[in-house]
């Protein structure tokens, strides 16, 4: 009867369908029963593909998914909902391939969610409860179903949540000095890592961490972990630039981090005061061995960044280092001794001198 419907043209109008039993009733009446059965052979009209939307999102990435990074987001068909037969009703659900509901079952939108506004999904749930993988790919499968239980799906774009940004690890300046006045290039080095692949790099520059008022945002390829910016003019003296790096998933996640600051520099540290003898911050003006030799300092100041490095070395005269030869000491410890070699003792009765000399991160020393 559906197939003769169809043929006919006659499809969604009413046939009666008798049934007759092959004995009589007690009664003696013969038993007979008939019903009017509408008859629907004609399939829900297939949408274009792609009608199901999947908001918000980012644009397509490499793997041709839609990244969603908002904790909660629509599910919406408005035109598979105007292409649906009039009584149909959608159901929704979410798979790993087009078709299927293996990660979300099908479920039957209502009311305004019906009629293809949209059903909201919590991604936060997805992530925890079931057996979704973040940044892994998944398809939305929307089902229209007409009155006789006949069904045609459409499926989404490819959607993949991911909730974590990435994280940059490291951010540093590959020139440690700036000369004030001559140089007008900032450059930049970075380590960043993210589980789902980092799409790319945003890099700038700042007068404080995470400002980019010196040099704006400018946008570098994923494969790049290295860069360089020229400025209008030479680079102001002692104004601190911290480089900030910015890493960036499919999903417009994003990581940052500001280096350490960086200052031009055209001066060498400031000189403090040095102490001879054992007791820190006293100079002593004799002292009884001839073999241990103390020292201490105060007040050596780097205005425009760090002293780098500092050496002591002690000598017949100012300046020199004749007795002990200039040596490595700890600009942060302050105080530093050495025990003389066999034959290099002090005589008695001579003065010496302490010299210390502190360089910043271009070499400048005092």
């Amino acid at each position: 009867a559906v197939a003769a419907a169809a043929a006919s043209g006659d499809d969604g109008g009413s046939f009666t369908v008798f049934i007759s039993a092959d004995f009589v009733t007690a009664s003696g009446a013969a038993l007979a029963l008939d019903a009017a059965v509408p008859v629907d052979a004609v399939w829900p009209a297939d949408a274009v593909g792609g009608a199901v939307e999947v908001t918000p999102g980012s644009a397509q990435s490499d793997d041709a998914a839609q990244h969603v990074n908002a904790a909660t987001f629509a599910i919406r068909w408005p035109a598979v909902a105007a292409a649906a037969p009039a009584g149909a009703t959608f159901e929704v659900g979410v798979g790993f391939v087009e078709g299927n509901d293996g990660i979300v079952p099908f479920v039957a939108a209502t009311g305004a969610e019906g009629a293809g506004e949209g059903v909201a999904v919590d991604a936060a749930a997805l992530l925890a409860a079931l057996a979704v993988v973040e940044g892994e790919v998944n398809i939305v499968t929307v089902r229209t179903l007409d009155g006789a239980g006949q069904q045609v799906a459409v499926d989404s774009q490819s959607i993949a949540i991911d909730l974590t940004p990435p994280t940059v690890t490291a951010a540093a300046h590959v020139v440690e000095a700036l000369t004030p006045g001559v140089d007008d290039t900032l450059s930049c080095a970075w380590a960043a890592e993210d589980d789902g692949g980092i799409a790319h790099y945003r890099v700038g520059w700042g007068s404080q961490p995470d400002a980019v008022d010196v040099v704006p945002f400018a946008t570098v390829a994923n494969n790049e972990t290295q860069f360089g910016a020229r400025l209008e003019r030479a680079l102001r003296g002692s104004a601190p630039y911290h480089c900030v790096v910015r890493a960036v998933d499919d999903s417009g996640n994003f990581g940052q981090l500001s280096s350490a600051a960086l200052a031009a520099d055209a001066t060498p540290p400031l000189a403090g005061a040095v102490f001879d003898g054992a007791v820190p911050g006293v100079d002593a003006a004799v002292q009884a061995s001839s073999t241990v030799v103390s020292v201490s300092w105060r007040g050596w100041l780097e205005a425009e960044g760090a002293i780098t490095s500092m050496v002591w070395g002690v000598g017949s005269s100012a300046g020199d280092d004749d007795v002990a030869a200039f040596a490595n000491v700890d600009p942060a410890v302050g105080r530093a001794t050495l025990t003389l070699d066999a034959g290099d003792e002090l005589a008695a009765d001579t003065v010496y001198y302490s010299t210390l000399r502190a360089a910043n991160a271009r070499g400048l020393s005092s």
